[in-house]
């Protein structure tokens, strides 16, 4: 009779490790109170939705939304290319619109707090970048139309048309969920 090996382990996350944005307990007051000074940009479900799938590392690498260069491989190519040269799989962009009036409340700010859909400080992103939003692009290469009344359709052509992201080294987010740092 011949014994049976099974071996079981996990993948590899995408960009070889994964990416924990959650601030731990003891410093998410000073995190929070340092958000409180910083210029805010109100998320809305969505984007809070983002910023759980980013703070939890389901999107590893990603440490924060995409940065411009992300963004356009991700939307052109389905895959944006690694610092080391390696490819990770993105063929959706994870990106934060933002409207005229929250460019201005920014300004040269290199930080923003990030406000949830309640009121709550949920985040702060880092050495953020901010760059012109091809909507109608992003729409028609990520779904494959540009009709109106589709709801997540809706939902990106009605904002901004700019994009901040930050450079990514933690994310600073709290909803019920803790208090998150994308830096």
């Amino acid at each position: 009779m011949s014994s049976l090996v099974v071996k079981s382990s996990l993948i590899e996350p995408d960009g070889g490790s994964l990416v924990d944005l959650v601030v731990v307990e003891d410093k998410r007051g000073f995190k929070i109170q340092e958000a409180e000074s910083m210029p805010k940009v109100n998320l809305t479900k969505i984007d809070l939705e983002w910023v759980h799938v980013l703070s939890e590392g389901w999107a590893s690498p990603l440490k924060g939304f995409m940065r411009e260069d992300e963004y356009l491989q991700s939307l052109h190519f389905n895959f944006f290319r690694m610092g080391d040269g390696s490819i990770v799989n993105m063929s959706l962009p994870i990106v934060l619109a933002i409207d005229d009036e929250d460019k201005e409340r920014i300004g040269g700010s290199p930080d923003v707090a990030l406000v949830g859909p309640g009121g709550d400080l949920v985040g702060i992103l880092r050495s953020i970048e901010i760059y012109k939003h091809h909507k109608e692009e992003r729409i028609a290469r990520t779904w494959g139309t540009t009709v109106p009344g589709l709801p997540y359709v809706e939902e990106v052509i009605t904002p901004a048309d700019s994009l901040p992201n930050n450079s990514g080294k933690n994310l600073t987010s709290v909803r019920p969920m803790p208090f998150l740092l994308f830096s």
